[in-house]
Parts: structure tokens; sequence; C-alpha cells
């Protein structure tokens, strides 16, 4: 008589994103935002209009994000 076994080969959970992944994605993320900024304070430029200080604060702490990401 043959018998066949099967064994249970049990998978560990879900681990973990490495880090460096998650660094590139933020990286990324903040990329995209930088980039969203300028496009908008052009738009606004070409109208004449006032960019708004929240518009420059923000596009300086991702400037700032982006280079401590890169040390």
């Amino acid at each position: 008589m043959n018998r066949k076994f099967r064994t249970q080969v049990e998978k560990p959970p879900i681990g973990l994103m490495p880090e460096k992944l998650f660094d590139e994605e933020i990286d990324k993320m903040i990329n995209a935002r930088i980039f969203e900024i300028l496009q908008a304070m052009e738009r606004y430029s070409k109208e004449e209009k006032i960019i708004p200080l929240e518009w420059i604060y923000e596009l300086n702490k991702r400037i700032q994000e982006k280079h401590s990401l890169t040390k």
C-alpha cells in the first residue's frame, strides 16, 4: 500500500515592509507633494495671485524631510 502523506507547511504571519523600501515610498510621496506644491505656486504666479504662506511653509518642511531621508 502506497500512502502519500501531506506535510502541513506553516507559513509565518505577514511581516513588515523593509525599512529601506518604506523610506523609498516616503521619498516618492514627498517628491509628489513637492511637485504638487510647486505646480500650484506656478498657477497662482501666472494669475498674479499671492501664494499662501502655508504653501511656502509646507514646501520648506517637505524639502527638509527629503534631506533628512537622504542622510
